[in-house]
């Protein structure tokens, strides 16, 4: 169905199981594909329940059809059943994203010099902050915002093995200062852009137990597009917050942003080599530096044969 191209003008008829807990899936078949398809729902319920808001038996995927960043759109289009008639009407939740504020012309500009880069999806504002100081202060600076904006909350730092190379995740990880939290390490590459890479039954119940705990789950996608796209996939199915962490500029990323991304922030992961900066960091800093370095040199080199290979090709073709 999704590779016919199934769109919203596509219908599904879902029936439902004699446990109402099983139309989660009406909704979620609904948000299979990214431009989404039709779905009429046909349950047995015995009451009328909350019917813009469903979750799976696992409690680890739910949607809610009130939640802002749905910008008023769910699947489920029409419900059919033993009960009357009825028509829902619900108000749109408040969006709340990450207040950026407070370093938005912090201060001290000497060790948080940070840009905001207004970004909107529809009608939600979605808070971009590149960070031009040190690496150190960068992380810090996100750690600060997160926990303003949700107190205690859990977070799930997931990071490609490129990054996890250069130690960034871990870092992360620490500079969010949390009790407790999680780090997802995979494969990285369009190659494993798949469920079994990123479908980790270990990922799944940490954020079954977190729910259960009742704390709000903070994932932070650190790198590039395709561990931006898989996890914020991840993270918009089970209705969690999504921050997005670069480490190169936002116009060399080729990720959409979700709209459960409450903030797109981005850290300066190579210094100008200039002796007080080198005595600023560490030498495990320094090696993460170089190797980051020697890959983005790879990635150039990389960009340019992809260049002249479709140069070849549109000659070949012409």
């Amino acid at each position: 169905m999704i590779l016919s191209k199934a769109d919203r003008a596509s219908l599904v008829v879902f029936v439902g199981w004699e446990d109402p807990v099983y139309d989660f899936y009406a909704a979620a078949i609904g948000m299979l594909p990214f431009r989404g398809i039709t779905t009429a729902l046909v349950t047995q319920r015995e009451s009328y329940g909350d019917l813009l808001y469903y979750q799976a038996p696992s409690t680890v995927f739910e949607i809610n059809g009130s939640e802002a960043a749905r910008m008023g759109m769910f699947p489920i289009k029409a419900v059919f059943g033993s009960l009357h008639d009825k028509t829902l009407v619900q108000a749109v939740d408040e969006w709340d994203p990450v207040d950026i504020s407070p370093f938005v012309n912090h201060p001290d500009q000497t060790a948080h010099p940070a840009v905001h880069l207004p970004f909107k999806i529809g009608a939600l504002t979605l808070p971009m902050l590149t960070h031009n100081g040190s690496y150190e202060n960068a992380i810090d600076a996100l750690g600060q915002l997160l926990e303003r904006q949700h107190g205690a909350y859990f977070p799930i730092v997931s990071c490609g093995e490129t990054c996890d190379a250069l130690g960034y995740g871990e870092d992360i990880l620490r500079a969010l200062n949390q009790k407790r939290g999680y780090y997802f390490n995979h494969r990285s590459g369009e190659t494993y852009k798949c469920w079994d890479n990123y479908g980790s039954q270990e990922l799944f119940d940490c954020i079954a137990d977190a729910k259960a705990d009742g704390l709000p789950i903070v994932v932070v996608a650190v790198g590039g597009g395709v561990n931006g796209n898989c996890i914020g996939l991840i993270s918009a199915c089970t209705n969690t917050h999504l921050v997005e962490v670069r480490d190169v500029r936002f116009d060399e990323c080729d990720t959409t942003p979700y709209t459960n991304t409450t903030l797109q922030y981005r850290f300066q992961a190579v210094h100008d080599e200039n002796p007080s900066q080198k005595d600023q960091h560490s030498n495990t800093t320094h090696s993460r530096k170089h190797r980051y370095r020697q890959l983005r040199c790879t990635t150039t080199m990389l960009r340019q044969v992809r260049r002249r290979h479709f140069h070849l090709l549109r000659m070949t073709r012409s």
